[in-house]
Parts: structure tokens; C-alpha cells; sequence
């Protein structure tokens, strides 16, 4: 809850920051999930490619590893790791350090199915927030 609190602190501190920092020209402002992408895993190794509609298996694994690609513009990302059949949020992580991209490292993940979110701050007048997500994420530890 304390992470959502900050998050939307962000959001309301965004334009006072527009007047000190000088932001970059950009097209648009994005933040795209680049890992996992659909298909199978087995522990830890892309074994099958995804088909139509998108779907990602994991097997054998105790952690879901996020890597993003964003527009040079985007100031912090924050995950969220929710379960679709219970409805909760198992974990979320902040990540404010965009000079080494954004990633994450959801640990100790239960079996179940899940869906990855991502929500970005830029420094953008226009387009202030930008979002990916990712689902079903099935899920099967070792």
C-alpha cells in the first residue's frame, strides 16, 4: 500500500518537476515487458515458442525475472505480480533506477496464474504514465 501512496505522490509531484528538469523530445512515452515472453519455460530455458493467443508456462522455477524496454524519459516503473483466480496482488516491486533499465525479481512464487503489470512515470507533459502487462503467466514451481 505504502508502494501505491508513493506512486501516485509521483504522479501529483510530475508537473512541479517539469519546470527544474529540462525533458527529452520524444515521440512517446513507453515502458514495454521484454521477459517473459510467451511460450514454455523449463527451468529457466525458452523451450517453445508462443502461439496465438499469447500464453507463457513456467515450470521448475522459484522466481519470475521482468525486464522492460522504455522510452529514455520514463523516471521510475513499479511491478505487480497479481493471481488471477484469487484476485490479489502476491507481490509488487518499485524500481527507481532507470540508468540500468527496469527490471524486477518476484521471488518464492506459489503455483498459479497470474498477470504482470508494469506502470511507469515519464517526464512527459503529454503522456505522464505508461503501462505494459502481461497474462496468463502459468506458473508451476519446482
Amino acid at each position: 500500500m505504502k508502494k501505491i501512496v508513493l506512486l501516485m505522490a509521483l504522479l501529483f509531484v510530475m508537473p512541479l518537476l517539469q519546470g527544474i528538469a529540462v525533458s527529452e523530445k520524444t515521440d512517446d512515452s513507453y515502458i514495454f515487458i521484454t521477459d517473459p515472453e510467451g511460450g514454455l519455460y523449463f527451468y529457466g530455458k525458452k523451450i517453445m515458442p508462443a502461439y496465438k493467443p499469447f500464453w507463457t508456462v513456467i515450470i521448475g522455477s522459484t522466481y519470475i525475472n521482468v525486464d522492460t524496454d522504455s522510452s529514455s524519459n520514463i523516471l521510475t516503473a513499479y511491478f505487480t505480480l497479481y493471481d488471477i483466480f484469487t484476485r490479489d496482488v502476491v507481490e509488487s516491486q518499485l524500481d527507481t533506477t532507470p540508468s540500468d533499465g527496469f527490471a524486477c525479481n518476484f521471488s518464492h512464487v506459489p503455483k498459479g496464474s497470474y498477470l504482470i503489470a508494469v506502470i511507469a512515470v515519464a517526464l512527459d507533459p503529454d503522456e505522464p504514465v505508461a503501462s505494459d502487462w502481461r497474462a496468463p503467466i502459468v506458473f508451476i514451481p519446482a
